[in-house]
């Protein structure tokens, strides 16, 4: 493959396309599926009385104590429920949220 442009932006094309650098929105899908999991599993709960429609298994646990992973749980299905968009910005927010879970 050929490209074309400033020097700094070839280097991370290829970066890139030999996967030595993986895309923010591929991060937060990978992370995403975490929490889906741990919530599935019960392992995190909202701290809410929530419940997502799509997946009712996800919130099947119920409540949970207000946590720090807890709070950081209820935050990201907030986020899944309103369809967030992944640019960057909202990817690094989805990442603390996958930190502050203690999934990772």
């Amino acid at each position: 493959m050929y490209f074309s442009g400033e020097p700094a932006q070839i280097a991370e094309i290829k970066r890139l396309a030999s996967g030595a650098v993986t895309p923010l929105y591929r991060r937060a899908t990978n992370e995403g599926i975490q929490l889906f999991l741990a919530g599935s599993a019960g392992l995190l709960q909202t701290t809410e009385d929530v419940r997502f429609e799509p997946c009712p298994g996800l919130t099947a646990a119920g409540r949970g104590v207000v946590s720090t992973e807890n709070i950081a749980f209820t935050r990201w299905l907030t986020h899944l429920q309103n369809g967030v968009l992944l640019d960057e910005q909202n990817c690094l927010m989805l990442h603390e949220l996958w930190l502050q879970s203690g999934t990772g």
